[in-house]
């Protein structure tokens, strides 16, 4: 990892130090006196705002479905191969591989798959339309036919992440269009059934093979670039004061809408659209409330988020004047979850008014494993804010070999809601690039890389409350892109290389594993006697 990239992360998502930079109020009657019981004459008065907004939040707290969860043990002796793998140092991980796991033979036939994917052999009824259901203790995403569709994708399946890859697939298949029909094809031939976000959406919905597409909406980052209110980072924008999410501003949900019409015109009611991801690793904070009580009053621009995290530290602390230091860890993580609750309401709304017919697939969290610093806590009140309004919550899972089952039992208690992991790759010396930005892990071989893939995909499709995963990447950086951001600089992220060469020696692999996903399924929840007396539940 950058030292860059580790700065941003320690400075804005995770670390509980917290040094303002700007004037602020150190209690909540002097926030009161800082901009006048009338909020300076902004309409709405901020604190008038700030107690509805609590009202708001309370009506909707409402406990979220629970199920009895299921997780893999990762202690087996299935996980006996070795396979060594770098974030600051080298450190060999064991590693399951289609071949260690115990008990489980290839089909001699494998399932017959409809034209989405899916499999032919379980019917939900056809919709016309992508939606979960869950059946029997496993989630589903059903596919417009009907059919139950593991959620396979590789992230930025695009022709234009460099004017040399806009180039190549030029010279290599006479037209970025032929290079789109190409790209699906492979990808559906590899057993991928959908692409991620970034990717040539119209491109690919006109390709000739149907594969599912995920749309990308930047409701709140749009909203801070329109008012002034983010600034630069490593990997994406952050905001510009404190990195405080204006979620609370009255006028963010109006934009919403307005946005959410616009962005989802080219794609409303096609079938071949998954869903809607929103931004992209939005702040969790743990200091998250400290930072939205020491915004700089002078600034108009902070007002609702001052009113608001004042009166809730007032509600929640049961004092009538409470200091900063007042907030305990428990009120803390509330108001991260006030904060995820008044964005996912404001988004979702604005989704499902504008494209009624498509899943919200979240805001991909960002989750980093025990390889930085003690993980970085995706914490409850943010859980079950997303199982209250997405569809199915995503999440950017990084620096964990295998996933860690303790902490993805507590997401899925706490959001009822199923799961994808919507990026997670590594990278090879063996491909001669420099590898020196990015999360991901540093391998030696594409083999190496192989048998991550096979190792985390394997645990994620025996774990039900997963119903997909998406690879990052399907090209690799560009080294000649003197636009490229600073996480995306010289990778092996790709499946293929810059010249659409695919990296065989992993997708072969990745073709494999793929391939019997479904058998996979059933052999796991055979085994596992992964059952419940829910029955099939729409969401």
């Amino acid at each position: 990892m950058s030292s860059e990239r580790e700065a941003f992360l320690r400075e804005y998502m995770y670390t509980p130090d917290f040094r303002p930079q700007t004037p602020y109020v150190p209690s909540y009657l002097e926030a009161r006196k800082a901009f006048g019981n009338s909020g300076s004459g902004l309409s709405p008065d901020p604190w008038e705002w700030a107690e509805r907004m609590l009202a708001e939040l309370e009506e909707t707290e409402a406990p979220t479905q629970e199920y009895e969860v299921f997780v893999p043990n990762t202690d087996t002796e299935e996980y006996c191969l070795n396979t060594k793998a770098m974030v600051r140092e080298e450190t060999p991980f064991a590693t399951r591989s289609l071949e260690t796991i115990k008990g489980y033979r290839p089909p001699s036939a494998l399932l017959e798959f409809d034209r989405w994917g899916g499999r032919i052999d379980k019917f939900y009824g056809a919709t016309g339309f992508f939606r979960v259901v869950r059946d029997e203790g496993r989630f589903w995403i059903v596919d417009p036919d009907g059919h139950p569709c593991y959620h396979t994708a590789i992230s930025q399946v695009s022709a234009h992440t460099s004017p040399n890859t806009v180039k190549n697939a030029v010279d290599n298949f006479g037209s970025v269009e032929g290079w789109a029909d190409t790209a699906t094809e492979r990808l559906r031939e590899l057993g991928f059934t959908a692409v991620g976000m970034w990717s040539d959406e119209s491109l690919v919905h006109q390709s000739k093979t149907p594969i599912g597409i995920c749309g990308t909406a930047y409701f709140i980052t749009t909203y801070g670039d329109r008012n002034g209110l983010t600034k630069p980072s490593v990997g994406h924008k952050v905001f510009a004061h404190n990195n405080a999410m204006p979620v609370f501003d009255p006028m963010f949900e109006t934009f919403a809408h307005d946005y959410a019409r616009e962005v989802t015109a080219e794609l409303k009611g096609k079938p071949d659209v998954v869903g809607w991801f929103s931004d992209n690793e939005l702040p969790a904070n743990l200091n998250m409330l400290e930072r939205f009580l020491t915004l700089d009053p002078n600034e108009a621009c902070n007002r609702y988020s001052l009113a608001v995290a004042w009166t809730f530290l007032k509600h929640e602390s049961g004092l009538d004047d409470p200091k900063i230091e007042d907030a305990t860890d428990d009120i803390r993580e509330r108001f991260r979850g006030a904060v995820y609750d008044r964005y996912f309401r404001v988004v979702a709304t604005a989704l499902k008014v504008a494209d009624p017919n498509h899943l919200y697939l979240g805001s991909r969290f960002m989750f980093l494993g025990p390889h930085f610093m003690d993980g970085t806590l995706l914490g409850e009140g943010m859980m079950r804010a997303a199982g209250r309004w997405c569809d199915v919550i995503s999440v950017n899972y990084y620096m964990a070999w295998t996933p860690d089952g303790k902490e993805i039992e507590k997401w899925a208690l706490w959001s009822g809601k199923p799961l994808i992991i919507s990026e997670w790759y590594a990278m090879a010396s063996d491909s001669g690039m420099a590898n020196a930005t990015g999360a991901g892990f540093r391998v030696a071989t594409q083999k190496d890389r192989a048998r991550f893939y096979q190792n985390f995909a394997l645990w994620l499709v025996e774990c039900p409350w997963f119903v997909g995963f998406h690879w990052f990447k399907y090209s690799d950086n560009d080294p000649t892109d003197a636009n490229a951001e600073a996480s995306n600089l010289n990778g092996n992220k790709g499946i293929v290389t810059t010249q659409f060469v695919e990296w065989t020696d992993l997708t072969d692999e990745m073709m494999e594993l793929n391939g019997q996903i479904y058998s996979l399924i059933d052999f796991f929840d055979r085994r596992n006697s992964v059952l419940d007396t829910v029955g099939n539940v729409n969401l």
